[in-house]
């Protein structure tokens, strides 16, 4: 295990605190919002399509490569989130964190997800798409509203946006979800078996994906680095619903009227600028990942 540094169970304690302190304040109205049934399209998306719960979301990890020294005094109990996947010295008071607990399929995603992340990171990133996978979603199918807010266009004006504007959608979990109507009008016809290929780190839903990949491997990638995921990708869904065309106003965003030029122009501008924020978090993954997979 090529372990980098390690802090005592003091610090360990405090990080936890402090850790779970940020998030609790960071979801605290959306909790209360949701024990009252109240939906939230930006963070319902990130917890319930993500599968991440809030409360793991909460639970610190330092990650793989710290390991944490046993200080603690007056019989206080010793008590970590993941203490079943650390192995301690006595030698040393230490406790390290294993990977005897990864199975053999999950090894084979971690390998796989390091080239997506990778290619993903090389590949010339492409902007303009304008976020109109949205759209395509209900083009000519508006039954197939994904969000308890009304749209803010007519069915017509939703079909004549789509098919003035390219749709060169590039992320395939976006594009799986199109309708059958709207399916063949996208530039390229994407598959999951060609996804790494595709990706591309212009791409919103692709750098709010970050997240995703990073929480996959919690507890071995350190939640220091899945919180900095986890904005952005609050950053990247907000984005995402602005440029939709359901009503976000309803929930205090403003919408992001891509059909304008203005619009289209902002929508441009603002995804520039998450790439730019996502590509050293993402190099910041494929890192730690790297660090991960020397351990087999």
């Amino acid at each position: 295990m090529n372990v980098k540094s390690t802090i005592s169970f003091s610090e360990f304690k405090e990080k936890q605190h402090q850790h779970s302190l940020i998030v609790s304040q960071l979801l605290s109205d959306y909790l209360k919002d949701r024990e009252t049934g109240k939906k939230h399209p930006v963070y319902d998306f990130l917890f319930e399509y993500y599968f991440f719960r809030p409360s793991l979301l909460e639970r610190y990890s330092p990650g793989l490569s710290v390991s944490i020294y046993d200080d603690s005094e007056n019989n206080e109990e010793f008590s970590l989130p993941n203490k079943d996947i650390y192995s301690f010295s006595s030698e040393k008071k230490t406790w390290t964190m294993q990977t005897t607990s990864l199975t053999s399929k999950r090894k084979e995603s971690l390998t796989w997800l390091i080239t997506l992340l990778e290619n993903t990171q090389q590949n010339e990133p492409q902007f303009g798409c304008l976020g109109l996978h949205e759209w395509a979603m209900l083009y000519k199918n508006e039954s197939n509203v994904r969000h308890s807010i009304p749209l803010r266009v007519s069915e017509k004006e939703l079909q004549q946006i789509v098919e003035s504007k390219p749709l060169k959608c590039t992320h395939y979990d976006a594009f799986r979800f199109f309708t059958n109507e709207a399916g063949p009008l996208n530039k390229t016809n994407l598959t999951k078996d060609h996804r790494d290929h595709s990706e591309q780190s212009g791409c919103v839903h692709t750098n709010m994906d970050i997240y995703k990949w990073a929480h996959k491997f919690y507890p071995w990638i350190s939640s220091e680095l899945i919180l900095e995921s986890f904005y952005l990708a609050i950053e990247a869904r907000t984005i995402d619903m602005q440029a939709s065309p359901y009503d976000v106003s309803l929930i205090g965003l403003n919408p992001l009227k891509i059909e304008t030029k203005e619009g289209a122009e902002e929508y441009v501008r603002l995804q520039k600028q998450l790439s730019i924020k996502g590509n050293p978090i993402r190099i910041k993954l494929i890192q730690e990942l790297r660090q991960l997979k020397k351990c087999f």
